[in-house]
């Protein structure tokens, strides 16, 4: 068995592989899925995305460096007894959970460059919609602004279409910054749809005088 010092030593060497690979994965995954409107502009103010990425780059070179003096201090014990043939072994478990930690990276980062980052054009439109759905008596209708992609739509086929309902904001941040429907909308040759959730953005059921009192419904 393992001296008692020797123990804490090998436990305490694992425990910061496995952070260090953990924490270097996670800012990957951050890497992979942030949309390049707020890799490049903080858009909606809550990213801080390029400071993510160059912690994942020195956590990755940490990474490296906790590698080969794991791999040094594995040919410095290579004559040691059975406690070190131990201790070797444990440190050959932190170097490969290192490497598949790295390999996971490279795919993120493959998938990462097939993405589309920049969202296409899109064209604006306005429809007559029913202000109140539940009031058969009311006939009042309002201007709701919709966003149409047809780039990556196939005409001709029985393609798709790809339907987002606006969440509480102005219908175009949230355009810019759904990357998920425009990744997958080329394989399934769709038409992107975004609608804007009255009440917010320039769908304004009662223009300037819509949120007061009654208005609001």
């Amino acid at each position: 068995p393992l001296r008692p010092g020797k123990k804490k030593k090998v436990r305490m060497r694992v425990l910061a592989a496995i952070f260090l690979a953990c924490v270097s994965l996670g800012f990957t995954v951050v890497h992979a899925i942030t949309p390049a409107s707020l890799l490049q502009k903080n858009t909606l103010g809550v990213s801080k995305a390029p400071h993510a990425i160059q912690l994942a780059d020195n956590l990755n070179d940490v990474a490296q460096s906790t590698q080969a003096q794991a791999a040094l201090k594995q040919n410095n014990n290579n004559n040691n007894n059975n406690n070190n043939n131990t201790e070797e072994s444990v440190e050959e478990v932190a170097e490969a959970l290192l490497k598949s930690v790295q390999n996971a990276s490279y795919k993120w980062e493959e998938l990462s460059a097939t993405s589309v980052r920049d969202p296409p054009p899109y064209t604006t439109y306005w429809y007559s919609q029913t202000l109140d759905h539940f009031d058969f008596t009311q006939t009042a209708r309002f201007q709701q602004r919709y966003l149409i992609c047809d780039k990556f739509w196939d005409r001709s086929s029985t393609a798709p279409i790809f339907f987002y309902t606006g969440n509480e904001g102005d219908i175009v941040n949230f355009y810019q910054n759904t990357g998920f429907m425009f990744d997958v909308a080329p394989q399934f040759k769709a038409l992107i749809i975004f609608a804007e959730h009255r009440y917010y953005g320039q769908t304004l059921p009662f223009g300037q005088d819509s949120y007061k009192g009654t208005n609001i419904r």
